[in-house]
């Protein structure tokens, strides 16, 4: 949504510190990869807005030390395109069980299935030889940019609902294509210990309305 194409080939990082800083915030980036051995250090942020689009490294943000997590993902495929699960950490349920990895019958159903699509579609035929090719685009999807900004505001809104003491999800899932199917589990609301660990500061717009933004707290 805000990239231009001059931004080709930049850090997504660094094209919305750069959208940010232009209207006004000010942007400090932390460019650590993301993995077993990541701990949030004590000057850091301590929440954290997520998308990996796999579960092994979702299965790592227990351990990294944030105080909170919302965590949002996409489907990524044709069928499921529009579909979008959102999870809020701490979790009542253990990382291993809100992210599991496909079991065997289920890996070779979808590799059955990538092939028939593969196969069957005249699109996907017109790239002859290359089955390996074939396969790895059947089914795909494209992306769409309103599931994004659905997503993230999914995760947004959970942080400032956790800062005015907001009804609590731990758990949301919806399809865009049904909005008025959605799946939810709420946990009562939040109270003032739940962003205990989650420093924030107090910003004024231009007609004097404060407004409260999640940020890190200076020493």
């Amino acid at each position: 949504m805000l990239f231009a194409q001059d931004d080709e080939r930049k850090y997504k990082t660094r094209v919305c510190s750069n959208w940010l800083e232009a209207r006004g915030f000010e942007t400090r980036l932390i460019e650590r990869p993301f993995g077993g051995d990541f701990r949030c250090r004590p000057e850091e942020p301590r929440l954290a807005f997520c998308g990996f689009d796999s579960n092994p490294a979702r299965r790592l943000l227990p351990g990294a030390a944030f105080a909170r997590v919302m965590e949002s993902g996409l489907g990524g495929t044709r069928h499921n395109f529009d579909t979008i699960r959102f999870h809020s950490l701490p979790n009542p349920r253990p990382a291993e069980e809100l992210w599991p990895d496909p079991s065997p019958e289920e890996q070779e159903r979808r590799a059955q299935e990538l092939e028939r699509i593969a196969r069957e579609n005249p699109a996907y035929a017109e790239l002859a030889e290359d089955i390996c090719g074939r396969t790895e685009l059947a089914g795909k999807s494209v992306a769409v940019p309103f599931v994004g900004v659905t997503a993230a505001t999914l995760g947004v809104g959970e942080a400032l609902r956790m800062l005015h003491d907001g009804p609590a999800y731990s758990d949301v899932k919806l399809s865009l294509s049904e909005p008025g199917s959605v799946y939810a589990v709420r946990k009562g609301n939040y109270v003032v210990q739940d962003s205990a660990e989650v420093p924030f500061c107090d910003a004024v717009l231009e007609d004097d309305e404060p407004i409260t933004l999640v940020a890190k707290a200076e020493k």
